[in-house]
């Protein structure tokens, strides 16, 4: 989660302890070592979320989206319009727009916008596409809401969460299930995407807040705590059980599986500069860390794509080689 984008959890502060605050931990496990990238891309955004769709890099923040071509490492074009989730699906990249409260269609060619779904009260925030339906996390009102890309307008809404701030945050699929993260009652919910059900609830305990990206790792998911806390956590649906790992000392969000292992993006919260983003690498069975890598990035956005992995730089996006984080 990028400190810009915390505003929506005003109110969840007053409400929750955060790891972050009464429980400082140090950084534990390996020493942290440094990796270069192997090309840059000269972008001006600010604090920008990546996004992979199928032949390019999406670059969101809350101004402007821009396309990048990631075999020349040039931007095909930039629109000033805000986007803080981008899934490409149906033929288009749709955006959603928080503070307008609504999602944007827009054409992968030259970024015009073909359409825009109004969700009112939802400010959404995570967007999926599941089946012949985008699904949308509405922040505000607790909903997900389902859209028709055949006449971009909406063909349900499945209630997860009471209304108000800190709901539900980011979506991701299987293909059959929707996954979602709500801060405010520290749950992971599982919704089958068929039924528009929910079929699993998984709470974390006290000052473990679910509120960054989630990714699908097998049967489990993984939830990042973004600002909170930091720590990551693996939830199995099936034993309706989770994982805490341990203290990473950074906050996390973007995360990629890698064999045996599971990277997290994250940056120092409390630093001085703005280039402290780090790797850390979880054993995706016990959630004990076993490496840490320095990487200059500015936040805690990444996206494991076209053979690199993607963060945000003082200069643009950066990309690395995965080979550099193996350590000889």
């Amino acid at each position: 989660m990028l400190r810009s984008r915390a505003l929506t959890f005003v109110v969840m502060l007053t409400l929750l302890p955060s790891c972050s605050s009464s429980d400082p931990h140090p950084a534990i496990g390996p020493a942290v070592r440094s990796i270069s990238p192997t090309g840059q891309v000269a972008l001006d955004s600010q604090e920008p979320m990546l996004f992979a769709a199928t032949d390019r890099i999406l670059v969101a923040d809350l101004n402007s989206l821009s396309s990048v071509d990631p075999s020349t490492l040039e931007v095909d074009w930039t629109v000033v319009v805000p986007a803080y989730a981008v899934v490409e699906a149906f033929g288009s990249y749709w955006a959603t727009d928080f503070d307008g409260s609504l999602v944007r269609r827009i054409d992968p060619a030259d970024g015009t916008t073909l359409a825009e779904i109004e969700t009112p009260g939802a400010a959404p925030i995570g967007a999926v596409a599941v089946g012949e339906e985008l699904w949308i996390a509405g922040h505000h009102d607790g909903r997900l809401w389902r859209i028709d890309p055949a006449t971009n307008e909406e063909v349900g809404r499945k209630k997860v969460a009471f209304a108000g701030d800190s709901g539900p945050m980011w979506l991701a699929s299987d293909g059959t299930s929707v996954y979602v993260d709500i801060p405010r009652t520290r749950e992971v919910v599982k919704v089958d995407a068929l039924t528009a059900k929910v079929v699993g609830r998984v709470q974390m305990p006290m000052g473990i807040i679910p509120c960054g990206q989630l990714t699908i790792d097998g049967a489990t998911v993984w939830a990042t705590a973004c600002f909170e806390s930091d720590r990551a956590m693996r939830v199995d649906f099936e034993t309706e059980d989770y994982v805490v790992t341990e203290p990473m000392g950074v906050n996390s969000s973007g995360a990629f599986v890698a064999g045996d292992l599971i990277w997290f993006a994250g940056f120092e919260p409390d630093a001085v500069s703005d280039d402290t983003g780090v790797l850390v690498a979880v054993d995706r069975v016990t959630g004990e860390i076993v490496d840490r890598v320095r990487t200059g990035s500015t936040t805690d956005a990444l996206v494991s794509a076209f053979g690199s992995i993607w963060m945000p730089d003082q200069d643009g996006i950066a990309r690395f080689d995965p080979a550099s984080l193996v350590r000889e």
